[in-house]
């Protein structure tokens, strides 16, 4: 399987390259970017007493009976000793959304496979958290499938995006389906998304597509937007309103990255918490010597009274709620996109604080897709593998001036009027000093003609190469666009329904935390 990749060119933060590179400047903000960290003496440390684990496989049990499907035996699982989790997590994005949604579920199943070979007598569940508290509906509320866009234009970025009703996107789905009715391909997908879009919730229905696409795989989803588990957590969400622990020890770390001369990703806030009424979640601010609500203010003493009475109203931030996701679960490993893992490198000492463990983190693969006659051409016209990646506009430049080179080279004519110049100043000059400003404009002239004469030349190159030109521009938009990874943009329902066993394809492939881009070639 060629490989490219992606240190340098796609990445280039300093803080993830370092990350990746494993550099000793980072070695205080973190455990380690491999599974080869993990042994027996990390995994003891990380496991659960059997009365949390058996509050967990409640709630999972519960989730799960929302949806009536029968509970993955993973779940129950979960309840014994020397079973851990590696988890990822996103946005319920429409029909997942861009392809490296499915990507890091995939690299988090593939993790749980390596460890077991590792550690037979222990077993590993791959978890899939649901982004459901988030409020980012422009976040979810769009796909692109084979180059065309499916969006909604309404907005609803007030609301837990878990505790929307499904058929606020039930237009979007009707246009899905229009755009692939003569499509036997998509058959299968198109009847799992209809019995999704039956569920009242969109998390409810996000389970139950992402639930049948991986039952096969072992994975365990968690929608952490649930009361009971909430109120284990209590006590840290009563904590950021006392101490502010979270902002104090976020803004140290920030300051010790700013002096390694690194760029922070995000900036914390003295309270990381927001709050869910009927119709919104509104961030808690913290204002002089009092919290508001929107609208509404309260001391301190009000605003615990209310986490103790309500707690499934309260609501962890981006930072606030790694540390939840650590404490429900005996998480081994986290694997993120490159901005996660950059964020999580921000909450070592805020997880020391509260004496939870902190986990591996592990950089999700990377996967585009292109045929092998697509990367057969790609070659044979000169260029490397790692060229996928370059600008477009220089693979032209390349094109051209490769032909240009073969065909005929301008710069001896350029040379030849340089020394043209010297002999006729050095001729005029014996003569009359005055001449020789008249010699280099004309000589300048003549250069100008020639550079005017070979871009005529270049662009009668270009065109006649237009069509092979197209056909690699095409082929590398398969892998990128915009300067942006394919995966980023299209959706997994593309390959999904070129590919035999795409999921099991990709997941063969699947190495994660090399930080490199795998071409999957079919």
């Amino acid at each position: 399987m060629p490989t490219i990749t992606l240190k340098n060119t796609v990445y280039k933060n300093k803080l993830l390259l370092d990350f990746l590179d494993h550099s000793t400047k980072l070695s205080p903000f973190h455990n380690g970017s491999s599974l080869e960290i993990i042994d027996e003496h990390f995994m003891s440390n990380r496991d659960l007493h059997i009365d949390q684990r058996k509050f967990l496989v409640n709630a999972l049990v519960s989730q799960y009976n929302s949806i009536g499907v029968e509970t993955p035996s993973g779940v129950y699982q979960l309840e014994k000793k020397g079973v851990y989790t590696v988890t990822t997590g996103h946005q319920l994005c429409f029909m997942g959304g861009p392809q490296f949604f499915i990507h890091k579920i995939i690299s988090t199943i593939k993790s749980c496979q390596l460890l077991k070979e590792k550690y037979s007598q222990n077993d590993f569940i791959p978890v899939f958290w649901m982004a459901s508290e988030d409020h980012d509906f422009q976040e979810i509320s769009h796909t692109t499938i084979f180059g065309k866009k499916f969006s909604i234009e309404d907005t609803h970025d007030t609301i837990a995006v878990g505790r929307l009703k499904s058929s606020v996107f039930q237009s979007l789905h009707e246009e899905v389906k229009e755009f692939f009715k003569t499509d036997e391909k998509f058959k299968i997908l198109e009847d799992l998304f209809e019995k999704a879009m039956s569920f009242d919730s969109w998390s409810k229905t996000t389970r139950f597509w992402v639930h049948h696409l991986f039952k096969d795989y072992g994975l365990v989803i968690l929608d952490a937007d649930d009361v009971e588990l909430k109120k284990s957590f209590k006590w840290a969400i009563e904590a950021d309103i006392n101490e502010k622990f979270v902002h104090r020890h976020v803004k140290e770390t920030n300051q010790k990255l700013l002096d390694l001369h690194y760029k922070v990703q995000i900036d914390p806030r003295e309270l990381n918490l927001f709050y869910h009424d009927t119709s919104k979640r509104e961030r808690i601010k913290l204002e002089d010597d009092h919290f508001k609500i929107a609208e509404a203010n309260y001391d301190k003493d009000s605003l615990l009274n209310l986490a103790e009475s309500d707690i499934d109203r309260f609501s962890p931030n981006v930072l606030l709620r790694p540390l939840y996701q650590e404490h429900i679960l005996p998480n081994l490993a986290y694997v993120g996109g490159p901005s996660e893992l950059a964020y999580w490198l921000q909450l070592k000492s805020t997880f020391d604080h509260v004496n939870i463990a902190y986990p591996i983190l592990i950089l999700r693969d990377h996967f585009a897709f292109m045929s092998k006659k697509q990367l057969q051409q790609w070659t044979d016209n000169g260029f490397l593998k790692e060229q996928l990646l370059e600008d477009s506009d220089q693979i032209i430049k390349n094109m051209v001036k490769e032909e240009m080179s073969e065909i005929a080279d301008f710069n001896p004519f350029y040379h030849q009027l340089d020394e043209m110049e010297k002999e006729l100043s050095t001729l005029v000059s014996k003569q009359d000093q005055s001449l020789i400003g008249a010699v280099g404009s004309s000589i300048n002239s003549m250069k100008k003609a020639l550079a005017n004469t070979e871009g005529k030349f270049k662009k009668s190159i270009k065109r006649k190469n237009e069509q092979n030109i197209k056909q690699l521009l095409k082929i590398q938009k398969q892998v990128i666009q915009n300067n942006s990874l394919v995966e980023r943009i299209e959706s997994f329902i593309s390959p999904y329904i070129n590919i035999n066993d795409y999921i099991a394809k990709i997941l063969m492939e699947s190495d994660p935390g090399k930080g490199d881009l795998k071409l999957i070639i079919n």
